[in-house]
This record gives C-alpha cells, structure tokens and sequence, in this order.
C-alpha cells in the first residue's frame, strides 16, 4: 500500500495497457480452439475425403458460410463460465487478505499474502480443473451420435 500511495495515479498505467493485450490474447484463443474443434469434427459426405484441408481454409470457409459472426459463436456462453470464475477467485483472495490484515498498521505479511493468492488460485483451478475440461470434452464430442455420447460421459465419470 505504501508504494501505491508514493507512486501516486502512475500505479494503474501498466494494469489500464495490460487490457489491450488480454482481449487480444482471449480473442485469438477463442479463433485457435474454434479451428481446432472445427477440425477434428469435420465430416464430409464422402468417405475418406476432408471439409477442410488446413487452418487457413477452415477459417476461408467459416467466413464464406457464416460470415465474421461465425468465427465467435459460442463466445457469450464462455464468458457466462469465465466470470463467476474470477468472481470467486478474487472473492477468496480478499477475504483472506482482510482477516490476515492488521488492524492497527493495515498491513499484511507476507506469509498471508502467499496464502491468499495461493488460496485464491486453488479456487480458481478447481473450478477450472472440474469444470472446464468437461465443458471442452463436450465441446468436442458434440458432433457425434448420443450414443457414443453418452458412452464418453461413462467413461469420463466412472473415474470420479
């Protein structure tokens, strides 16, 4: 907190130039795991033949047939599961920072603070371990038949 208050405004430059790059960095994830889900899904009406020969046609012919839209459909429903996410995770970082804080000096030691970003990082990989790998599992099997569906989700629970 001392440091903040001496640098005064200048504190937040790096974190307000940091957004640019995230949102470049969210949205050319989401085109690549697009591709990739479009190309291990691909069927075609004849046996043996591909819909798409590599990464640039799939996303020639995603823009041909669907447009721009095409390339980020799907993106709200992400974002639905990205916020409560980091909504917890922040969450758990700062009650734990507030408990660890002294009241007297508003200071935190530094044991606390490990603690409470290791705690906040827990938090968020159960979420993300649990939950996000069977959304991408499903994402990727859900052109295939129920039946091999619902034969994958055995599997995949039957470890639990």
């Amino acid at each position: 907190m001392v440091l903040l208050e001496r640098l005064g405004p200048l504190w937040c430059i790096p974190l307000i130039w940091s957004k640019p790059g995230e949102f470049a960095t969210f949205a050319l994830w989401w085109l690549f795991s697009r591709f990739v889900v479009r190309m291990q899904n691909q069927r075609s009406t004849v046996v043996g033949q591909l819909v798409y020969k590599n990464s640039i046609d799939c996303a020639r012919k995603i823009f041909r047939n669907e447009g721009f839209v095409g390339f980020y459909r799907g993106l709200g429903p992400q974002l639905v599961g990205i916020v409560p996410e980091k909504t917890i995770k922040l969450t758990v970082n700062d009650i734990i920072r507030a408990r660890a804080m002294d009241p007297e000096t508003g200071r935190i030691k530094l044991v606390w603070e490990l603690v409470a970003g290791g705690s906040a990082g827990a938090s968020q990989m159960i979420r993300s371990t649990f939950v996000r790998e069977y959304q991408g599992l499903f994402i990727q099997i859900s052109g295939r038949s129920l039946q091999i569906r619902w034969r994958l989700c055995g599997y995949l629970f039957a470890d639990l």
